[in-house]
């Protein structure tokens, strides 16, 4: 079946399930190529072959995921063993409409706060999401939620034309590419997988392990500009991103931002 891309993408809705509905109902996304606009890599450090990729994200390694939540048309959070809370408001995106950046934040628990998530007597589930949360002061390290800054954004290709449908390899894409986007996103290809919580049912299609782009948030923020129709959605969403290849063709790439555990979230709530 196929649906044009542009089409689609107006009819996207600002919330992550926009990203997979497309990819796993519609599936008719035939991943050729990507373009962009030169020049949009200004600004970006440059070094020699020996040096980390132009584009590439810092490698801080996984942290433990410790609690999870997740409600239908609520959103979800995240507890990690740094002390991380991170909360997504799903209502958010139909509030707030394009004024998605700041639905995905996070908050540090205190040591205090911590040794009672491990120990069961606070859950996930007890950090809100729509609603602030009723919780002591004396559980938090900061002052209040702020916007979640992930170390990477995964750049992934997904086939969705005839034949099996599924993440596709970047690096058969890599070599289509226009200059400004391979001298950007060249040798940052990196393993990832997607988490689903335990609350809904997703395809094992798109759980990967999948080779995407590994992008740090300065190249993701330049990569997103190159494409048809910025937005900030990415930032907390992820989001479809459409370009034109080199060689004249509309295609599209799914960005999504990377978790502290080093996987990317499916969300369909």
């Amino acid at each position: 079946m196929a649906v044009d891309t542009r089409d689609r993408v107006r009819r996207r809705r600002t919330t992550v399930v926009a990203v997979f509905a497309a990819i796993a109902i519609a599936a008719a996304v035939v991943i050729l190529a990507v373009g962009g606009r030169v020049g949009a890599s200004a600004g970006l450090r440059s070094g020699s072959a020996a040096d980390t990729p132009v584009g590439a994200a810092a490698d801080r390694g996984p942290v433990e995921l410790i609690d999870s939540w997740a409600g239908l048309h609520q959103g979800w959070v995240m507890v990690y063993a740094d002390g991380r809370v991170l909360r997504y408001a799903d209502a958010g995106s139909t509030l707030y409409g394009e004024q998605t950046r700041d639905l995905l934040l996070e908050r540090r628990l205190s040591a205090d706060g911590l040794a009672r998530v491990r120990a069961g007597d606070v859950s996930a589930a007890d950090f809100g999401v729509v609603l602030p949360a009723l919780m002591p002061d004396d559980v938090w390290a900061d002052a209040g939620f702020r916007p979640y800054v992930p170390s990477a954004y995964a750049v992934c290709a997904w086939h969705g034309g005839d034949g099996p449908r599924g993440w596709m390899n970047v690096a058969g894409v890599l070599d289509d590419l226009p200059g400004a986007m391979q001298s950007i996103l060249r040798g940052t290809e990196h393993q990832y997988s997607g988490y689903a919580f335990e609350t809904f049912q997703v395809p094992d299609e798109l759980l990967g392990p999948v080779a995407c782009f590994g992008v740090s948030p300065q190249a993701a923020a330049v990569v997103v500009g190159m494409s048809e129709r910025p937005s900030d959605r990415y930032r907390s969403e992820g989001d479809l991103l459409t370009f034109t290849s080199r060689h004249g063709e509309p295609i599209t790439l799914v960005i999504l931002p990377v978790m502290p555990q080093g996987q990317f979230v499916i969300w369909g709530g």
